[in-house]
Order: C-alpha cells, then structure tokens, then sequence
C-alpha cells in the first residue's frame, strides 16, 4: 500500500484576536496555518530525506502591511516569537531531538540548518512591497484535540516612506565614475567583454557597467540609465555579488556609450516598524 506524507493546511476557524491596535495603522492577518507530522524513520543505514514544503512542526503565516509604507525586509535578529502554545499548554517552541532524524550527512546538515533558522521568518514580499508574508514556525506539533494556538512576540520591519529622485549627470565609464547617493558611494566601473555574453543576446544588450557600492542599498528603489542626450538606455539587471555591506550590482545596457548619466530613485525616508503581537488563532483539529 502507497503511504502519502503531505502538509495538512487547515483553515482559521476563529478570528485573529489582538491583545491591542498595532502602531502605524498596520494590520495582521492569519494567512495560513500547517501542522507537520514527524517523517518516518530512515529505511536503511544511508538514510533518506523527505523533500517537504514546511519543516516538521507547526506553523502561522502571517499577513501583514503598514499603510503608506513600503515594507523592505524583516529584521530577524530583533524580531522574537516569545510564546507559541496549545490549548493544553504544550510549548510548541520546545525543541525535540529527534527532530530531522529522517536525513543523515550532508543531507541532515542542510535539513538541520533549515530547522535553525529564527522561528519568525519572510515567507515572501509582494513586488510593490505593500505588503509581507512571516512564518513563525515552531518544531513541535500540537497535541490531539487542541483547538486553538496561542502566540506572543514582536516583529521589526524595515520600512520605506516616500521617494525622491536624483540625477547624477556625465558619469565616466573609464574606471573612475563615482557618485554618492546620500550616504551611499558608488564606483561605476564598464566590463570589459560584452554583457550580451551573460544572455545569448549580443544584438540586444551592447555592454556591460557595474555599480560598486559601500553601504546597504535598502533604500534604493530603481536606477535609470541615460545617454549623452538625456535619451533613456534601454537596461536591465542581471545580478549582484558581495558581503555584507559591499556589493557589485551588474546592469546590461543596449546602447554603447563612453559615460552615463544615471537616475536614481530612492526612499525619502527610512524606518523601522515594530509591531507587538498577541493572538490566538483556532485550528480545527
């Protein structure tokens, strides 16, 4: 008999109560909920690892937006889930050993290090950055019967407010263009082979310029390239490479030039968002 292992997705069947209104007019939803039952154990000695869509656990998905703000990321580090319980007061946060034992070696590692991450997690930002979807994920299962969960914690956004946009003009292309955008220095550097390389289209992209910078580029919404005529370049970005702070940021233009004026588009304001939590969602179980 085939043996199904699947996530059991479960509907809210009781509503999303707050402990208080959230600061800054933000709202907080149940977007989903997924119980996660432990895989069975390993069928020979190599071991074997379950590919599944959530780890082992539970987890609430949590929809969230700020009006007038554009949300950039969760700040994990200060984000906390202080309490994650059942009905009959099982800590779901409590770590059970024999969490992962279905993958060995190298396998287990990367499964173990999925396993380690903060319990608050981003699920996925919309592309307008209206709005954020966090995990809190917890490594145990509620017992039989529980009806509802109960979590506590907070959770830091950073957040974007308003754009501004600036010109930076006549921009060599030789190794020593530079410009700052607020705090930010960017070194302009041209590649020296064609950009069309990267894509398998040389008739299209005619070259390749990188942008070097030395802080975070958090509040950097877009950049347009223009010609010597104020014309704009056809482009497109195709990656970025650095650590930490540092980054090369590689952009494929369509027209050949020997400098660029660039326009930059950024938030007017930077700020972090920090949204206290407590609420106790139903399970259906």
């Amino acid at each position: 008999m085939r043996q199904l292992f699947f996530t059991l997705v479960l509907l809210l069947l009781v509503p999303l109560a707050m402990s208080e209104p959230l600061p800054m007019g933000a709202t907080m939803e149940v977007h989903g909920i997924s119980v996660m039952k432990k895989m069975p154990p390993p069928e020979d000695d190599n071991g074997v690892i379950y590919m599944t869509s959530v780890p082992e656990g539970t987890a609430v998905s949590l929809l969230i937006q700020v009006p007038e703000h554009s949300i950039i990321d969760l700040d994990e580090t200060a984000s906390k889930l202080s309490k994650f319980v059942d009905d009959k007061n099982t800590d779901l946060l409590k770590r059970n050993p024999q969490t992962g034992r279905a993958a060995t070696g190298a396998m287990r590692d990367m499964t173990m290090g999925f396993l380690e991450q903060s319990p608050l997690r981003t699920n996925c930002i919309s592309p307008s950055k209206k709005w954020i979807i966090l995990d809190c994920v917890a490594p145990n299962q509620p017992t039989s019967g529980t009806q509802t969960v109960a979590l506590e914690g907070k959770i830091v956004l950073q957040c974007g407010k308003g754009t501004k946009t600036t010109e930076h003009k006549n921009i060599s292309l030789n190794g020593k263009g530079k410009f700052d955008v607020g705090e930010i220095r960017f070194n302009v550097e041209k590649a020296k082979e064609s950009a069309g390389v990267w894509f398998g289209q040389e008739d299209e992209w005619k070259m390749q310029i990188s942008l070097l910078s030395n802080k975070s580029l958090d509040s950097i919404i877009s950049y347009t390239f223009l010609d010597a005529e104020g014309k704009e370049i056809k482009s497109k970005e195709f990656g970025w490479w650095g650590m930490g702070n540092q980054r090369t940021t590689n952009f494929s233009l369509a027209k050949e030039v020997d400098s660029v004026s660039i326009r930059v588009v950024e938030y007017e304001t930077m700020e972090t968002v920090t949204l206290p939590f407590s609420l106790m969602v139903g399970l259906g179980l």
